[in-house]
């Protein structure tokens, strides 16, 4: 019997959800990938802005004062909390800090990094803390 074209099988369509093949990638291939993948906007640069919070150590303990800082919402947030190639492997990380070699320490312990075209804004910097945060800046 000859197939009709009302006889004829569709094609399924399955949708893929991982790339089983990215391993088998040249490394140079995969660092590319990786730098694609970095959190940026249309203009090549983000602008964030920070509040800054003096901080120092309460009588007893060891005396070391630092600055903590904040992230404040904005435009550009959502790209500084996309962090997920921090850990996705050693490579994706390597990518991630050599684009954002700069960090400042953020109020809930982590870091906010940020690459050198970026412009940080900080909105409230205790003039007393004027030369650590200068120092923690450069």
């Amino acid at each position: 019997m000859n197939p009709t074209i009302s006889q004829t099988t569709t094609a399924t369509y399955v949708s893929l959800t991982q790339f089983t093949l990215f391993p088998n990638l040249p490394p140079e291939l995969c660092r590319k990938i990786y730098g694609h993948a970095l959190p940026s906007v249309a203009l090549g640069h983000r602008m964030f802005r920070v509040s800054a919070e003096y901080i120092t150590t309460k009588p007893g303990e060891e005396n070391k004062s630092y600055i903590e800082f904040t992230l404040l919402d904005n435009v550009h947030s959502a790209s500084f909390k996309d962090i997920a190639l921090l850990g996705a492997c050693f490579e994706s990380r390597e990518v991630f800090i050599s684009k954002f070699r700069h960090h400042l320490l953020a109020s809930n312990g982590g870091l906010i990094r940020y690459a050198d075209e970026d412009v940080v804004y900080i909105g409230t910097s205790p003039h007393s803390a004027s030369n650590e945060l200068d120092q923690q800046l450069t």
